[in-house]
């Protein structure tokens, strides 16, 4: 289980669940084979110095031609290209201070690949754009850790 956000490409009066079927429908149209397009890995090459700056040490899966991931250690936040969809995923391990700390290197993270791919972050947890709700990605995010911890220990 992992908070999820997704970078959407939103047309002028399109709403985010019509953006959101846009990208789910474009992924099941693919069926995983789809090469990441060009403008995407031209951002990735100028998104992976700058995620180092915000992560350090992160590790880089780019082999292949439709896939590439950044994840780091520490945190357990992973940046990944999949063909033409963006994300980033991080589990559900913080709580607390942990949950905003992570929520803050998430959103700032997630500043970096919109001005490089002119994408926007969404929250598809609180069904609005990361920036505008924050606060909302810490308190589910350490609630349903509290709520996995209780029912499962750890």
């Amino acid at each position: 289980m992992s908070y999820d956000i997704l970078f959407l490409s939103r047309r002028y009066g399109q709403s985010w669940d019509d953006a959101l079927k846009a990208l789910e429908d474009a992924a099941e149209a693919d069926e995983g084979d789809e090469a990441i397009p060009g403008h995407l890995l031209d951002a990735w090459e100028r998104i992976v110095p700058q995620a180092r700056d915000l992560l350090g040490e992160v590790e880089i899966d780019d082999e292949g031609s439709t896939e590439r991931a950044l994840s780091h250690d520490g945190t357990g936040i992973e940046l990944y290209v999949y063909g033409g969809e963006v994300g980033v995923t991080v589990p559900y391990w913080h709580t607390g201070e942990g949950a905003e700390s992570v929520i803050g290197r998430i959103a700032a993270l997630a500043a970096v690949v919109e001005k490089e791919t002119g994408l926007t972050a969404y929250d598809p947890q609180s069904g609005h754009p990361l920036d505008e709700a924050p606060e909302h990605a810490a308190r589910t995010m350490a609630g349903v850790t509290d709520d996995l911890r209780r029912r499962y220990g750890g």
